[in-house]
């Protein structure tokens, strides 16, 4: 369900000014940001989670047939009915990695945005999260995610594998105290299923197309999420991406 309001912000995220004024000019931009956003009831920077009633959302008027949808389509089919395209970029995800890890896979500029062999070929501001190997049977690479900070690196990584029991998944990882990172969600969506945290969950697709199983969880350091596609829907398979993510969580 898209039951978010998220923002990434990061000032000076493609260079570091060492210039005063510029430094003092970002300083009034980012205040103006967040008075600005306060008003119109959206996450305001490095204000991490904010769990609010759906009601009380900004995009609530604008979102609510939807919303109202997915839900029946929740009670009456267990998932979203809606078609997404990440269910076709997971399930050929195989050969579209091939393809751009031949092409790309030797690139050695730490801001290329291509997919990598391993996450230890980025550049990162920070130490990512391993995927454990119990969960991620094959390894297939590792790209940059959100921005890149001068001689720091990036704040965020996607990290591709395949999983034997529900098939090819994606976790990414942001580091909001870097990212400056924030976000809204729903109470009526809000669950703890990844010990304990901040956790939501989502299946959405079409029998044709295929599904995505979808779980995000938030703390005071990260916004994570791992994202799986299978041909079929199953309730089972919900649940292997939760333990999916409770393996992350848990490295």
């Amino acid at each position: 369900m898209k039951k978010t309001v998220s923002l990434i912000l990061a000032l000076g995220a493609s260079m570091v000014f060492a210039d005063h004024a510029e430094d003092d000019l970002n300083a009034k931009r980012m205040a103006w940001s967040k008075a600005y956003l306060e008003k119109q009831g959206l996450p305001i920077p490095d204000s991490g989670v904010k769990i609010v009633p759906d009601k009380q959302m900004s995009s609530y008027a604008e979102k609510k047939d939807e919303r109202l949808k997915f839900k029946k389509d929740i009670q009456k089919f267990g998932y979203i009915k809606s078609d997404n395209p990440s269910a076709n970029q997971l399930l050929t995800l195989s050969i579209t990695a091939k393809r751009d890890l031949k092409a790309h896979g030797n690139d050695s500029d730490p801001k290329s945005t291509h997919l990598k062999r391993s996450i230890h070929d980025l550049k990162m501001a920070y130490t990512p999260t391993q995927i454990p190997s119990s969960v991620a049977d094959t390894y297939i690479g590792a790209a940059p995610y959100l921005t890149y900070l001068q001689d720091q690196g990036w704040v965020g990584a996607i990290q591709f594998f395949r999983n034997n029991t529900i098939g090819n998944c994606s976790f990414s990882e942001d580091n909001v105290k870097l990212s400056h990172g924030a976000i809204v969600i729903a109470q009526e969506d809000v669950r703890s299923d990844v010990n304990g945290k901040t956790t939501t969950v989502e299946v959405m697709g079409i029998s044709n197309a295929g599904f995505t199983y979808t779980v995000e969880w938030f703390d005071e350091a990260f916004f994570r999420k791992v994202e799986c596609a299978n041909k079929k829907y199953s309730a089972d398979l919900t649940n292997v991406v939760i333990k999916i993510a409770q393996a992350i969580d848990n490295n």
